[in-house]
């Protein structure tokens, strides 16, 4: 997935890496971000598919191994969960959660999980205009957040 971040006008994307490997990079013109010479991910039947850093590319800010299938992207500019603001929302499948992700300069600083135990796969997710948060599952259910 890919969002703007609109605090810091960067291009944020993610990625859903083979075995692990599953990345957040902020994308800039002319930087090479790796894949498939740097991962940290693996084969499904057991080897490394590269290295997990390799000179000349660009390491992601963040990965998650073992992997959590991420699926939608945002970052919160609303005004309805005022907790929430600046923060990375993604979607996991491999995991059934709602990731509610802080970074400073750069760097994970914190990583929320919500709803893992209602166990379904979080397919997308978007922010509503008046700053809800909507995510929809692989069973067709389609819920909104709008106080924390």
């Amino acid at each position: 997935g890919l969002a703007r971040n609109t605090f810091t006008k960067e291009l944020w994307e993610q990625e859903h890496g083979p075995r692990g490997g599953d990345e957040i990079n902020i994308i800039e013109k002319g930087l090479n971000y790796g894949w498939p010479l740097a991962t940290f991910g693996k084969e499904y039947w057991g080897p490394g598919i590269g290295d997990e850093h390799v000179k000349g590319t660009q390491d992601s800010i963040f990965h998650w191994t073992p992997s959590i299938a991420p699926c939608g992207l945002v970052i919160y500019n609303g005004e309805a969960l005022p907790g929430w603001k600046g923060m990375v929302l993604s979607g996991a499948l491999a995991k059934a959660h709602l990731n509610i992700l802080e970074f400073k300069d750069q760097k994970m600083a914190s990583e929320e999980r919500l709803f893992e135990k209602d166990a379904e796969r979080v397919r997308e997710i978007e922010q509503g205009a008046k700053g809800e948060v909507f995510y929809s599952t692989d069973q067709g259910n389609l819920y909104r957040i709008t106080k924390i």
